[in-house]
């Protein structure tokens, strides 16, 4: 094929391109492009980018709250909500990075210079924190699983979402014995459109 795109190329001083040839070489050069972009994919790969920049900020946005708990003796609010689950005691705090102030704290501490966000930050995309102090749940969302987990809660969780669902990093539900979600347990926790999530926690929380 390679000898018959020079040939056709090759143009003498006598003689120019015709018609014919000249899309000719137009189809096999667009058959060529198609087959390159099939094959490195470029949506794939901003994918794969924009879920490495997604872990990577997750983990220092993890020891960002870890630093203010050593100086605060506190873990920071999250910006969006803090309150008293139903029927429990303590505090939950809770932010998403597509609101304002989420973990502003932080930003007040010097800790970021401004206040992180995911690559997308859209309603479903964006980096989720929940804080919990002292936090005595008793129901705390998993009414889907014919029951509930009583504990009490002392640490963070800081997720989002992964656009490649089959990252081998996304979390995996691991409930304890006698938790009523034991069912799920070994399946990945997939979320809106096969994105899976991806999960930094500290302490004792609700997962």
């Amino acid at each position: 094929m390679t000898k018959k795109v020079l040939r056709l190329l090759h143009v003498n001083s006598q003689q120019g391109f015709t018609l014919i040839e000249l899309l000719v070489v137009i189809s096999i050069i667009g058959i060529l492009s198609s087959i390159v972009l099939i094959a490195i994919n470029p949506s794939n790969l901003l994918k794969k980018a924009r879920d490495s920049k997604r872990k990577s900020d997750l983990q220092t946005i993890s020891e960002a709250i870890s630093h203010y708990q050593l100086t605060h003796d506190q873990i920071p609010e999250g910006g969006y909500s803090t309150y008293t689950p139903t029927g429990g005691t303590g505090t939950v705090t809770v932010g998403f990075s597509n609101q304002p102030n989420f973990l502003q704290n932080l930003v007040d501490d010097d800790l970021f210079t401004k206040n992180p966000t995911d690559p997308i930050n859209s309603s479903s995309l964006n980096y989720k924190y929940t804080g919990y102090i002292n936090a005595y749940i008793p129901a705390p969302g998993w009414q889907m699983c014919g029951g509930y987990w009583v504990t009490t809660c002392n640490g963070f969780m800081i997720y989002t979402f992964l656009e490649n669902g089959n990252d081998p990093d996304g979390f995996i539900y691991n409930f304890p014995a006698g938790h009523p979600c034991v069912a799920y347990n070994g399946q990945r926790a997939v979320g809106p459109g096969g994105t899976v999530m991806y999960l930094v926690k500290q302490g004792t929380v609700a997962y």
